[in-house]
Order: structure tokens, then sequence, then C-alpha cells
């Protein structure tokens, strides 16, 4: 077998390889699937290749070239499709996805009525040789759309790196522009103009393309399984955790949680994934400006009292929150950690305290002044000063000395605080 069918045959079952890969990994997800097809159609075109250069009649090549013509008009639509469904993260309307697709089916027929519409065949040193047709006005109107293809998906990608404020997704942008920019320019050398000035030049097909696919794989898919990796780690090492431990998305929706968050939830959704935290906890405005910070202040970890919100009781709990950063320091979660304060509740049963009084007494705990509870808690300050009376009425307490005394009794203090 020629060197060049082997090169191609290979280069075929590793973009199978690849897209199979991808899409047993996840195929529920649309741009594995898409990307699947990527990897099947450049496969095809590898194959097709090999057999119409290795046809013995010029009738068997064009028959051959034809059915490559399928897959080299729809390879562009489906290239600028997966990242249009990468990017956006939404299914198209078929109206959309008829002005993807359209133009490049409605070119396809005039190869199959002439194929010297867009090329010819040489028969040069016992191969044949693919040669374009540049006198004819169709091949050019192919390459405007391909060349418009191109400048469509480096748009597209430019565009969302530059209103992503993400550090991994700007980069992720760049590698793609790069990856794909150099894929058209070789393909246009090396298919279009060079065999058209050396008619003798070694057939390549899409032997390029590989770059390309491995390119892109190891980008998207491959640079995002690291996270996923690290969160199947995550997981194996908080079922072990006696305490409540749930990771949190960046837009504070749960990801995972162990079996004794479950246990606080006995008689509610089997599956809290994809719940807000703030749903299933009693409002804090405190956590809620805290956790914000995490991601846009630049602090690391935080400690506060957190209650969830069982149909059962309030679970009162001390709890530390921290940030979980990836390699660009991008915001990937959070992790949180609640321990269940048992002495919260007795210590509310003893003194008949309110949940508003004690929102109160943690932030007095905290170190906080009557003007900054007042604050966070969107009340005024002769309110707070209302509730601290009634909390040392309560209490039999005098004022947050003694407050801080008998709270210590009921192991209310916080022990640490990082903010």
């Amino acid at each position: 077998m020629p060197s060049f069918s082997i090169i191609c045959v290979l280069i075929a079952l590793i973009c199978l390889y690849v897209g199979l890969n991808t899409l047993l990994s996840n195929k529920k997800r649309a741009g594995n699937r898409i990307f699947f097809l990527i990897c099947l159609w450049i496969a095809a075109l590898n194959i097709l290749a090999v057999v119409a250069y290795s046809s013995k009649t010029k009738t068997e090549v064009v028959f051959w070239t034809h059915i490559v013509g399928f897959f080299a008009h729809t390879f562009f639509p489906l290239n600028l499709h997966f990242y249009v469904r990468l990017f956006r993260g939404k299914k198209l309307p078929s109206f959309s996805l008829f002005l993807l697709y359209g133009p490049m089916f409605l070119l396809m027929p005039v190869s199959i009525i002439s194929h010297k519409a867009y090329y010819d065949f040489s028969f040069i040193d016992g191969k044949w040789k693919w040669i374009p047709e540049t006198g004819s006005p169709w091949v050019y109107i192919y390459l405007s759309l391909v060349i418009l293809y191109s400048v469509l998906t480096v748009f597209y990608i430019l565009r969302y790196s530059r209103n992503s404020k993400s550090n991994r997704e700007k980069t992720l942008g760049r590698l793609l522009i790069i990856n794909y920019t150099i894929t058209i320019i070789t393909g246009i050398i090396f298919i279009g103009i060079l065999p058209s000035i050396y008619k003798a030049m070694e057939n390549i097909g899409l032997s390029y393309s590989l770059f390309y696919i491995l390119g892109l794989f190891f980008a998207v898919f491959r640079y995002r399984f690291f996270t996923f990796r690290s969160f199947f780690v995550a997981e194996e090492i908080i079922s072990h955790i006696s305490d409540i431990v749930i990771l949190v998305n960046p837009d504070y929706k749960i990801a995972h949680y162990n079996k004794k968050f479950s246990d606080c939830f006995p008689a509610e959704k089997n599956n809290f994934k994809g719940f807000s935290i703030f749903e299933l906890t009693v409002e804090n405005r405190d956590f809620r400006q805290s956790i914000s910070g995490l991601s846009t202040e630049g602090v690391g970890r935080f400690n506060c009292r957190l209650d969830y919100i069982s149909r059962e009781e309030t679970i009162p709990t001390d709890t530390y929150v921290s940030v979980i950063t990836d390699n660009f320091h991008d915001v990937s979660g959070f992790i949180i950690i609640s321990t269940i304060s048992r002495n919260r509740n007795l210590f509310k049963k003893t003194f008949g305290i309110t949940d508003r009084e004690f929102d109160v007494i943690d932030l007095i705990l905290n170190g906080s002044s009557n003007e900054d509870i007042g604050k966070k808690l969107g009340i005024t300050e002769r309110t707070v000063e209302s509730h601290c009376l009634h909390i040392y009425n309560k209490t039999g307490t005098n004022d947050r000395i003694d407050l801080f005394r008998i709270s210590a009794e009921y192991d209310l203090i916080p022990t640490s605080k990082n903010r």
C-alpha cells in the first residue's frame, strides 16, 4: 500500500478513536455528539481519498469524488455548528440550522452535474492527481463560502473569548483560533494553490486535518476532563466525612453533596443537584455577601453560622466555606463544610430565643457593632437595640460580656473567623 494510503488510513483510525472516546464520555452533551460527527467526517474524507486515488479509471475517480463532495460541502457548516453549540449552550432553532447548512447544500448539486465545475484529474506517474479548475467560477464561489464559514467561525470564537471573564475561556479561545486558522491556511495552500501550480505534486488528501482534530480535542474536551476528574476525587473524599459537605458551582448551585447532607432531609427530594444553596438555607445576608466576596474580592475562606431548612425543623450549623480555583485562578466552585450545632437548638429552647434574635446574637458573637448589625440585617439601629434588650432579659444577662459568657457555656462562640 502506498505511503499516502497508509497515512490516510491511520489518520482515519485516530479520528474515529478520538471521536468515539469523546462521545462515550458524555453522550448527552450536544458538543460531544457534534465533535464525534466532525471526527467521522474527517475519517470518511481520508478513507474516500484513498479509494478515489487508488481507482484505475477516471470514471471511478469521479464517482468516489462525488461522494467526497457530500462530506466536503457539509464539513464547514458542521464545524461552525460545533462552535456555536459549544459556546451558545443551547439548541439552534430550525431556521438558524437552515441558514447554517443551506448555502453548502444548495451548492452541492453543481459538482454532481459536472465535476469539472470544481476540479479535474490527471494521471501522472501512475497516480491520479486532483487538479482544481481555476478557470471555473464555481471554484471561487465554493472557496468564498469556505472562507465565509471560516471567518464566521473565528469571529464567533473571538467574540466569545473577548466577552468571557474567565482566563481559562480566553486561553481556550486563543488556542482554538490558532488551531483552526493554521488548518484552513494549510488546506488552501496544499489542496487549492499548490496542486494547480505543480500538477505532479504528491497527494496529501486531508492528512493535515489530524492536527486540527487532536488540537480541538485537547483544547476543548481533554482540557475540561481534568475538572471532571477532580470532582470524582472530591466525591470519593467527601462521602466519608461525618459533617455536611457540599460542592457548589460558581453560580451557587449544588454540584455534589455527601450522605450526611441527605440525612438532614429524609422526607424531601432525593436529588438536590442543581438547587441553589440559598434555596436550602435560611436567608442570611452575611453568608450571601461573604460567599459572593470569595469570587470578587479575592478572599479565600470564611466561617459563619448557617441554618438549613428541613421540613421537620431548622438545622443550625457552624459552617466553613472555601473557594476552589483552577490553575488560571478562576473560580471553579466552593466547598461548604457544616457542623451541626445541637447546642443552638438547646439554647433557643432554654431561653425562648427567636430566629431573628439569634441572627443578632450571631453577629454580636462575631464582634459586630449595633450599626453593623442593622446594616447586615436591614433594620434600624434602634430595632437592634430593642432586640438586644429582649435577648438580655431572656438570658438574664446585662451586657455583651455576660452574653459572651453564657454563649460560651453552650459552645456558640465561633472558633475562628477568616474573612
